[in-house]
This record gives structure tokens, sequence and C-alpha cells, in this order.
């Protein structure tokens, strides 16, 4: 169903962000001095994705459960299904398709596919989708003795594939890429975590060292994946990987206590967040690229950077904090930070091929979803 936008949405507000907002959150101008138009999404909304023809979707505030819509050119196209009190959409491809999560009638939920108009249940818990419209997700499996426990699966044309184990009890899909290949995470028989790959009917096992759990967090259409090695007992995070080949590459920690890698391009460029050395660091980002680490520098005169999107153009999208530790979203690109906007908490920020960014903002002492648009 489509709606008129709001009048909110209808307001145009050009914004000078790179030197005037720098300097008004205590740090350096930096940058081309950029102006954008920002589209008011609403109050209380929160952008969880944005694709590569600018279709934003958005959900309502965690606190506020349950409403999602596409926005799209100024107008909501409301996501429903019949019967929920609920809807929480989850992710968006670039054909303008969506996935998400509603309401059924017996208390439980169904994941959803949305498509040109149409409403198809999954039967799988779904976490991503490619832009064949293939989603990766989870689906429950009886378990002997135990009531039952969960395994990484598959959805394509409408038929549900088992994706198994690396033989322990269960395993869970975390992400898709356009050739179909699957990540995720599965139990060993010994009850260690292990990241796998799975393509063509077969998952492998991409290891770990020093008997870590591994994870995955993102794959490129080109196969390679990144993500991080941890402590079984606890999970806390030790240090960032990304495999090749086949081959497991330790990208160490960057002289911090911990790293992840979690995201890269097409390219093979990676985007790697860390975590607190003795020296007071709370947090930093690096890119990864052509052989060379590049720090992404604070421009808000703190010290915590946390990076959140990678896009193929090498953008990265982040919240870091001023020395009062107030949030502010960011856009870095050609080795330059530019202030977008101030936020609240660390709300992921999202940008597209077109450089338009969805994000979260403080406007008149409220959360507002928005959309940035470069103006020149």
């Amino acid at each position: 169903m489509r709606r008129p936008a709001p009048g909110a949405l209808a307001t145009a507000l050009v914004l000078a962000v790179a030197v005037a907002t720098t300097a008004g959150c205590g740090g350096s101008a930096s940058g081309d001095h950029v102006r954008w138009h920002s589209a008011d999404l609403g109050a209380g909304w929160v952008p969880i994705g944005i694709n590569g023809r600018g279709d934003v979707i958005v959900r309502s505030d965690p606190e506020y459960h349950g409403r999602s819509f596409v926005w799209h050119d100024g107008a909501r196209t409301v996501l429903s299904f019949p019967g929920s009190s609920w809807v929480e959409a989850q992710a968006i491809n670039d054909r303008g398709d969506v996935i998400g999560t509603a309401s059924s009638y017996g208390g439980g939920y169904l994941s959803i596919l949305w498509r040109a108009g149409r409403l198809t249940r999954l039967g799988i818990s779904a976490v991503a989708l490619n832009d064949e419209d293939a989603v990766a997700g989870s689906i429950d499996v009886p378990a002997g003795s135990r009531r039952h426990t969960a395994h990484a699966a598959l959805w394509r044309n409408g038929k549900v594939t088992d994706l198994g184990t690396l033989g322990g009890a269960s395993s869970s899909a975390t992400g898709i890429n356009n050739r179909g290949q699957v990540i995720g995470v599965s139990e060993l028989p010994d009850g260690r975590r292990h990241a796998f790959l799975w393509e063509r009917g077969h998952m492998t096992d991409l290891g770990s060292r020093f008997r870590l759990d591994s994870a995955p967090n993102a794959i490129n259409d080109r196969g390679e994946i990144v993500g991080g090695l941890y402590t079984h007992d606890v999970h806390n995070l030790v240090v960032a990987v990304v495999w090749r080949n086949g081959r497991l590459v330790d990208l160490g920690r960057f002289g911090d206590r911990a790293a992840e890698a979690s995201g890269v391009n097409g390219a093979g460029h990676v985007l790697v967040s860390t975590w607190g050395n003795s020296g007071g660091h709370s947090g930093g980002a690096l890119l990864l690229r052509d052989g060379n680490a590049v720090e992404l520098k604070s421009a808000c005169g703190g010290v915590t950077v946390v990076a959140h999107v990678l896009t193929a153009d090498d953008e990265v999208t982040g919240t870091c904090y001023g020395p009062d530790e107030t949030p502010w979203n960011f856009l870095w690109r050609n080795g330059r930070m530019q202030i977008l906007s101030r936020t609240v908490g660390v709300w992921p920020v999202y940008v597209d091929d077109r450089g338009e960014v969805a994000a979260v903002a403080l406007a008149r002492g409220a959360q507002h979803a928005v959309l940035l648009t470069p103006a020149s």
C-alpha cells in the first residue's frame, strides 16, 4: 500500500556539514565543503537499510515494536501481512524486495518476502537475501532428546534447503552473496563453533587458530569472507581475519586489545574495527587496501570511531564521539571524514551507490530517521 509522505518529508533542509558541523562537534574542519538535502522520514523511526536505487527500509524504534515501511522518492509503502499486529523489516535488495518478520495468529512469528506487491511466506527464519531473492536463515529441526535445534537454511524459488552442520547439533546462516554462497557459524562435535561457507550443496569448515571459535561477518561476490576469532567460553573478540581462496589470513589486532573485520567490498578491501588499548583508546576503524592500513581519523575531537558500512567506492559510514561523548554520524571518503549530523546512540548509518545516506539524527530534541542527499 502506497501513501503520500507526511509534511515533514516534503520539507527539504540544506545542511552545510563538512566545515560548520565539524567545528560544532569539537573537531577541526576536514573534507570539502559539502551541502546536503535532508528528508525527514519521521520521529521515532530507524532506517535499517538502503539499496542501490535509494529505497530505504525503515522501522519503528525497538521500544515501539512492530511497524515498517519502504521510503522511495518521498512516498511510503507500508509493509503489512494479513492478521499480523506487527511487522519488522530486516533487509532490502537492489530490486527493492524486502524480507522481514510478521506476527502470526498463534502468537509466534513468520518470515515474509515482499516483492512486486506480493507476499511470500518463507518457512525459514530469514536473516539475509541477495539480488536474486535467495534468502539465508535458519530452520528448527528435531534433535532427539532435545526438543529442537536450529540449522542454517536457504530459501530459493519456493524451496527450503537444510544446509546441515559441521558435525555438531546446530548451525546458523549470517549472510549470502549474489553467487548464492552462504556464510554462517556451525557447532563442531566438541562444542566449539566455526565459520562455514556453503555452496552447491556442500558446507566447508573455514577453520580457526589456537582452538578459538571463528565467525564470519560479510562475504563479497568474489567469495572473500571477513570476520573474527573469539574465545570459546565467553565469546570475547580476539583477532580480525579474512578468508581468501579457502585460506585463513590472520590480520592481527593493530595494536589494540581486540579487532574484528566487519566488511569487505568487491575489490577485496576490508573494513576493520578495533577496541580498547592501554592508552585509553575506546575504539577505532581502519580500511585495508592494496597492502596498506588506512586509519579513519576522527573529525569529532574525540578518540572513538565506530565504523558501520563499507561501500564499493571505499566510502565508510559510522559514528564518532566528541570530547564530551556526544555521538555524530559521519561519512568517510577520499581519506577524509565528513560529519553529517548529531545522532542518538550508535544506530548504523547506510549509504547507497548514489551517495545518499540514511541515518538516525537528533532533531528538535527527538530521534528522527533522515535521508541525506548530496546537493552538489
